[in-house]
């Protein structure tokens, strides 16, 4: 649903009877946290191939040096699968295409009010297309099994949730796409 609103087309969308406002079209390159200042919407995906999984070396100060899955936050206008296909090229320079759902996490922040929505996805490579990465990723590599084994045990993840996602990833875990309703239009 759309609304005039001084020049801009706010955007609200539909959330099981009531509106949740998330911005104007002029903030499109924003990201649901940064508008909303408590809804952080992520994208996390698994790529397989020859029994290796790509991973991703962290470079932000926080994180420095721990591993993770390709992951980002889901901007204003972007679709969830549209947000994941885009952090994958950002972090590793490869093109994918999603194929399935494996988990969705909901959880509140540690430091402050606020939830993280974060939806965990396969996908299958289709090219590697730069050898580019993003400025806060010190490499993309293939780890196998027992690797991202190691790295739990290690304690050499961002966090949990790349933990538990390690596991439902070697465990073999998916569902079909089509239990997640995706759209970039209001509806």
């Amino acid at each position: 649903m759309a609304a005039a609103h001084g020049g801009h087309q706010k955007r609200l969308f539909k959330l099981r009877g009531s509106f949740l406002f998330l911005g104007y079209n002029s903030n499109m390159n924003k990201t649901i946290l940064e508008l909303s200042g408590a809804v952080n919407l992520v994208s996390s995906v698994a790529i397989e191939k020859n029994g290796k999984y790509l991973m991703i070396k962290e470079a932000k100060k926080h994180v420095l040096g721990l591993w993770n899955f390709p992951s980002g936050k889901v901007h204003l206008g972007e679709t969830l699968l549209d947000a994941a296909k885009r952090e994958v090229l950002e972090e590793t320079g490869c093109q994918v295409e999603i194929t399935d759902l494996i988990s969705i996490y909901h959880y509140p922040w540690p430091d402050k009010e606020g939830i993280t929505l974060r939806f965990n996805f396969w996908a299958k490579l289709v090219k590697k297309v730069t050898e580019k990465l993003e400025a806060d990723i010190l490499s993309a590599e293939w780890k196998t099994a027992n690797q991202l084994l190691r790295l739990i045990k290690d304690k050499n993840t961002r966090s949990l949730g790349t933990d538990r996602m390690i596991r439902e990833v070697l465990s073999g875990k998916r569902t079909s796409l089509d239990h997640l309703f995706t759209s970039s239009k209001p509806f």
